[in-house]
């Protein structure tokens, strides 16, 4: 316990930051027109709305957006679990998987030059400085190399590794002190489960890590035509920037164009989810952030798939369970179910 303190006194900045945002919108509905005025500026959004406006759901997201990294990436985490936040907030936190501020170009073309040793302009022969998008982790501008090629390059948003990793050190303390007074909480597996987030977000933090598992994807699937994975240029790219191949496509989640184009949304979502089974059952190398932000429509109805940042590997005994779990699934065997789940699950401590 005594690591603990001693590292939120070395982090107090971050601490007191953190306390300060959430009371900005945690206690946005109790601040009044009564209220002095020095005390509401406090409580308003960078748009300069009063925060008690907002639904509480809307205050969430937007907490997490001014945290930063490491707390956009676990709203990121929640929005795919509308049992557990229920539908409202999930729906709010879906905006966070590539709706977070860019920073500004002046910074993008010196990250740009500090990776790669020379500038924007010299390495390209066009290149947008305004975003096409901005996630968590980086942005992504479009671009087109000397010879012609149409690329998009993804910048890591600047001085994010530090705060990340003080976020993520804060985190653990958070987690073992829950762990250790709260038998409640200890059923949870909470600093099991905070260092699998720091191990994974670190991760995807290294650019290089993400083009090597492109490269990996792309000669799983090399005789696949109906799946594409971004061609990557390690020339021009390090562990900050990562410049691939721009893809002709668009997200799933518009329906509609994909109907207008003649694509059939049923035949789409067969080839998406064999493609997630080649993964896991036959490759053991699997995309492990597959939301409709990554998944893009080719065309002639071919899958691409960006952001490789964070994938999972399976070995060949976890492969073999899931195939009894699918088949007592498919079976409705509910006793062999039960006793497969219950051999391969870690149970926690009563």
């Amino acid at each position: 316990m005594i690591s603990g303190i001693t590292n939120l006194r070395g982090n107090v900045k971050r601490v007191d930051q953190i306390v300060r945002i959430l009371g900005k919108y945690g206690l946005g509905n109790f601040i009044g027109e009564k209220t002095p005025d020095f005390i509401q500026r406090r409580f308003v959004s960078a748009e300069g709305i009063a925060v008690r406006d907002y639904p509480v759901e809307v205050r969430v997201r937007m907490a997490l957006t001014e945290l930063g990294t490491t707390f956009i990436k676990v709203g990121q985490m929640m929005s795919q679990r509308p049992d557990m936040v229920g539908p409202e907030l999930a729906a709010q936190l879906e905006s966070l998987q590539a709706d977070t501020p860019p920073d500004p170009p002046a910074l993008v073309r010196a990250t740009i030059e500090e990776e790669l040793g020379q500038r924007p302009d010299a390495i390209f022969a066009a290149f947008n400085q305004l975003a096409l998008a901005s996630a968590s982790v980086g942005q992504v501008h479009l671009a087109e190399l000397k010879d012609g090629s149409p690329v998009v390059v993804k910048v890591q948003h600047a001085g994010i590794e530090p705060k990340v990793k003080s976020d993520l050190s804060l985190m653990m303390t958070l987690a073992q002190a829950a762990e250790n007074n709260s038998r409640e909480l200890a059923q949870y597996r909470p600093t099991a489960t905070v260092a699998e987030f720091q191990r994974s977000l670190l991760r995807e933090l290294d650019f290089e890590v993400e083009l090597h598992n492109m490269e990996q994807f792309a000669r799983n699937f090399a005789d696949d035509p109906d799946v594409h994975f971004p061609v990557g240029y390690p020339e021009f790219s390090s562990k900050r920037v990562l410049t691939m191949e721009r893809l002709d496509g668009y997200s799933i989640a518009r329906r509609d164009k994909m109907i207008a184009d003649g694509v059939d949304p049923t035949a789409f979502a067969d080839l998406f989810a064999n493609t997630m089974l080649s993964m896991v059952f036959r490759d053991g190398f699997y995309h492990a952030d597959p939301h409709p932000g990554n998944i893009f429509v080719l065309p002639g109805g071919r899958i691409g798939m960006l952001d490789s940042g964070k994938v999972g590997r399976v070995d060949e005994k976890t492969q073999d369970d899931f195939i009894n779990i699918v088949t007592a699934f498919i079976n409705h065997d509910v006793d062999s179910l039960t006793d497969e789940l219950a051999r391969i699950c870690e149970t926690p401590a009563t």
